[in-house]
């Protein structure tokens, strides 16, 4: 397979069925080469770098991600189809591979307890922590953070792949749980808005 990892890099609240939200970065990493792309970075038009990329996910086979879920329906809001594509949640990796204990992985803390390099920009935390937007900061800052994050869930996806070579039940249970979360995120993109207050 030619896996792919994708990193999205949108608003602070980052809600992506909030149409004032925005998708700033996307990110794409195949182990060797980079593609990061201005996504309604500044005032440019950003279509044909929507289209560079589906060109780029569509020539792979398994795409990967930390939390996929919010990826995926990035991508799909955008335009961008990830359909009938194999699937690797890195982060229902780490729940599975924990026996099911530890709930919310975090990518830094994930990578730190394989002894793997974690993130070395903490971007958000000077801007989504002072109330700012990423694209605030420096293009080239920006990059950067996208890109080590890239970089380190490639790493943990093949620290996962090394650690399940003798545990092919689990390895089975992150396969199908990673395709359900696919399904999961179909769901949620063609589902019907609840309001619970109404309800209540």
């Amino acid at each position: 397979m030619k896996p792919l990892i994708i990193d999205v890099e949108g608003s602070r609240d980052g809600h992506v069925f909030n149409y004032d939200h925005k998708m700033f970065i996307l990110g794409l990493f195949n182990g060797k080469d980079h593609w990061i792309f201005p996504i309604e970075w500044d005032q440019q038009p950003y279509g044909h770098y929507i289209q560079q990329a589906q060109e780029i996910i569509d020539s792979h086979d398994l795409l990967i991600a930390f939390n996929i879920k919010h990826d995926l329906l990035w991508l799909r809001r955008y335009g961008i189809k990830t359909q009938n594509k194999n699937l690797w949640c890195l982060q229902y990796a780490e729940y599975c591979l924990s026996g099911q204990k530890w709930c919310m992985p975090d990518l830094d803390t994930a990578c730190k307890n394989r002894s793997l390099p974690g993130k070395t920009h903490n971007i958000k935390e000077n801007y989504w922590n002072k109330g700012k937007e990423i694209n605030e900061a420096p293009w080239e800052e920006a990059e950067a953070y996208n890109k080590n994050d890239l970089e380190i869930e490639f790493n943990l996806f093949e620290s996962q792949r090394e650690s399940l070579k003798t545990s092919p039940k689990i390895k089975r249970l992150i396969w199908e749980g990673s395709q359900d979360i696919g399904i999961t995120a179909e769901m949620e993109w063609n589902g019907i808005k609840y309001d619970t207050n109404l309800s209540l």
